[in-house]
């Protein structure tokens, strides 16, 4: 007896001829008219030859099938030109991704093994949303991340220490350390980074000290070509005038920076303004701290520069930059 699950595999002509079979089988069982009738057998001439074209469907299958086991990719699967496309459904990342493999057997196999790595502990995923704390803490020890994110020991811009930064500094460099842990990104990694930051920081800094160098010679002559022979007299007014109404911060006012990016100490119509006050409030001439020329200026400029690299807070705080800008034009007057 058949097993009723094998018609599943049959198709609708096999099914039909099979139970054809089944039925001629029964009824022989049964007993039939037809007991003994057999299939008919093909014409036979004289010389007891078949007639021309009897085996010709049989050859030809016999043909093809031949042909189809020559061919290369025979019993390979035919997959579509655009199958990365569609395997993508729209997904960039996926499409550029699969844009490595050369058929979906491929992906197939890479996936696999990617499985496998996994399975055999070689791989080690980093703790997903739902992992528990105590998991999350595990998983970094294990891999060398810093236990919190202050623990990063990341260097400070110009071999600075952290306690002597200002607020805002502080602030810098624990948004960098907050990101590294959030990242799990290993200390080594986050070193790196930081010294690049650094490096592009410092770099910075310096095109912008040589940019202030630059417009505050182009307003000390404009000024000059307004004021003639009392530019001199005029600045020291606007310094002595600043310093009695805004006390000894005055220098951080004038180093303050307008939307364009320059001090307003570099701006010829600022210094007008004031000198225009001051002379209404009736001032008087006072030192404005000028530098000594020759090497002495030299030396005040190493010394900047050593203070800017080892303690930029106080570069900084005691308007060392605005100086530092100053002295460097000065020297440019000089090799004028």
């Amino acid at each position: 007896m058949k097993h009723p699950w094998s018609e599943f595999h049959r198709s609708p002509a096999d099914a039909t001829a099979a139970g054809a079979a089944d039925a001629t089988g029964d009824a022989a069982q049964q007993g039939s008219l037809y007991d003994g009738a057999g299939p008919e057998e093909p014409d036979v001439d004289a010389a007891g030859a078949k007639e021309p074209g009897a085996d010709k469907s049989a050859a030809e299958k016999s043909a093809a099938e031949k042909s189809a086991a020559e061919k290369p990719d025979a019993g390979k699967p035919a997959w579509p030109d655009d199958w990365r496309a569609q395997m993508a459904n729209g997904d960039e990342r996926a499409a550029r991704l699969l844009e490595r493999y050369t058929s979906p057997d491929a992906v197939g196999k890479a996936l696999m093994a990617a499985q496998q790595r996994i399975r055999s502990g070689e791989v080690k995923l980093r703790p997903g949303p739902e992992a528990t704390d105590e998991q999350r803490a595990g998983w970094r020890k294990e891999h060398g991340i810093p236990e919190t994110a202050r623990d990063y020991d990341v260097p400070i811009l110009l071999d600075g220490k952290y306690d002597d930064l200002d607020d805002f500094g502080k602030q810098s460099i624990d948004t960098f350390r907050s990101t590294f842990h959030e990242l799990d990104l290993p200390p080594e990694h986050a070193s790196k980074i930081m010294s690049v930051a650094n490096e592009v920081a410092l770099k910075q800094m310096e095109r912008q000290a040589e940019a202030d160098a630059v417009r505050q010679e182009e307003t000390e002559d404009a000024l000059r070509v307004d004021w003639g022979a009392g530019y001199r007299k005029n600045i020291r007014l606007n310094a002595k005038f600043m310093q009695d109404r805004l006390g000894d911060g005055w220098q951080s006012f004038v180093t303050a920076r307008t939307p364009e990016g320059s001090r307003l100490a570099d701006d010829p119509k600022f210094n007008r303004f004031i000198n225009q006050m001051a002379r209404a409030e009736g001032g008087s001439v006072l030192q404005t701290g000028e530098a000594t020329a020759g090497p002495n200026v030299q030396a005040r400029i190493d010394e900047i520069r050593k203070i800017m690299s080892t303690d930029y807070p106080k570069y900084k705080r005691d308007g060392l930059d605005a100086e530092y800008s100053k002295l460097l034009e000065g020297q440019r007057q000089e090799t004028r």
